[in-house]
């Protein structure tokens, strides 16, 4: 039982996989994001589906997401200032500029491709994204898509999740 009264069930158009990640846009909170996985399936299959209004349904984002089949949901993130600008996590790093056009992110190196990033998520101003994977930590400057690995000082091991503070502190 939530402040305001009883919890309420939604999402149940969502009848064909396993909700695994639900995000809330921070400048629109009535807009909510879902990554979902079928798991009795092979391959599993991941969507990420939207809720644009607070009564509203759930609609697949992901008819044909690029992202290989055979992987699940690891991560999805909203941008802080931007309801539409998404990122989702999976064996490479996805964007969506506008909640329907996904596109992988381009990777310079090798070090950065490849890996499962999971619990990716945005620095307060939303100028860059913090991506914690099988190897640490990446930091993506938005504006010159650049990638920078910031796990300095910690074991180098796998990393699921990350909360980031004003400044990237």
């Amino acid at each position: 039982v939530g402040a305001a009264g009883p919890w309420t069930q939604i999402g149940m158009e969502i009848n064909d996989a396993d909700p695994f990640v639900l995000r809330v846009a921070p400048s629109d909170p009535n807009r909510l994001y879902v990554a979902a996985t079928a798991l009795e399936t092979w391959p599993p299959h991941t969507n990420v589906w939207v809720r644009t209004t607070a009564a509203g349904s759930f609609v697949r984002t992901t008819v044909l997401p690029p992202w290989l089949s055979w992987f699940y949901a690891m991560s999805l993130t909203v941008h802080p200032t931007d309801p539409l600008r998404l990122f989702f996590g999976t064996v490479a790093l996805y964007r969506a500029p506008d909640a329907a056009t996904w596109s992988w992110t381009t990777c310079a190196s090798s070090e950065v491709c490849g890996l499962d990033y999971r619990g990716v998520t945005f620095e307060p101003s939303g100028n860059r994204l913090y991506a914690p994977h099988d190897q640490g930590i990446f930091r993506l400057d938005l504006a010159t898509n650049s990638f920078t690995a910031v796990e300095k000082g910690l074991v180098n091991t796998q990393f699921y999740d990350i909360d980031v503070g004003a400044g990237g502190q």
